[in-house]
C-alpha cells in the first residue's frame, strides 16, 4: 500500500503566485547557474510566454524594485494550466523555497533594499502553516482522527 500527498494550487491562488514571485525574484537576480538550475521548475510550471519572458528581463539590467513592482506586481505570470498539483520531492522543494524567502527577508537591510522587493517575502510562515493545515484538512476528510503535522520543511 502507498499514500501520497498532492497540494493542487489553483492559478488564481495566491500562494501559487507569491511562490512563484519569488522562483523568478530569485532567477532575476541569480548567477547564470543558479537561473540555469531554476529553468526546469519555471518552464514546467509557467506558459510559454511567461517563461520566455522571465529569462528575458534576467538579460536585462532592470532594477530590482522596478522588476518587482512592474512586472512580479502586476500578476503578467501565466501558468500552464488552470490547476498545479506537486506532490512528494516537489512539496520538499516548495518548502525549500518558502523557506529560503524567509531567510531572504531576515538577512534583508531595510536601508538598501526596496520596499517592494522586502514586500515580496512576506508571509512566508503564513504559507508553510497552510502547507500544514491543507495536509492536516486532508487526513481528516480522509477519516484520520487526532491530526496533527508539527511543520512542514525542506528537511
Amino acid at each position: 500500500m502507498k499514500c501520497e500527498l498532492n497540494l493542487i494550487f489553483e492559478e488564481n491562488d495566491g500562494t501559487l503566485r507569491w511562490i512563484f514571485n519569488i522562483l523568478i525574484y530569485a532567477h532575476q537576480i541569480s548567477d547564470p547557474d543558479i537561473r540555469k538550475a531554476l529553468h526546469p521548475t519555471l518552464k514546467e510550471f509557467l506558459h510559454k510566454r511567461s517563461f520566455q519572458e522571465v529569462v528575458r528581463l534576467a538579460e536585462t539590467d532592470i532594477d530590482e524594485g522596478d522588476f518587482v513592482r512592474d512586472y512580479l506586481k502586476q500578476n503578467l505570470i501565466k501558468f500552464n494550466a488552470s490547476q498545479v498539483r506537486f506532490k512528494g520531492e516537489k512539496i520538499k522543494a516548495l518548502c525549500f523555497t518558502i523557506e529560503q524567502a524567509g531567510q531572504m527577508q531576515a538577512a534583508a537591510d531595510p536601508a538598501s533594499v526596496a520596499p517592494e522587493v522586502l514586500a515580496l517575502f512576506e508571509g512566508h510562515a503564513l504559507k508553510l502553516n497552510q502547507i500544514r493545515h491543507c495536509a492536516e484538512e486532508a487526513l481528516k476528510e480522509a477519516g484520520a482522527k487526532g491530526v496533527k503535522i508539527e511543520r512542514f520543511s525542506h528537511e
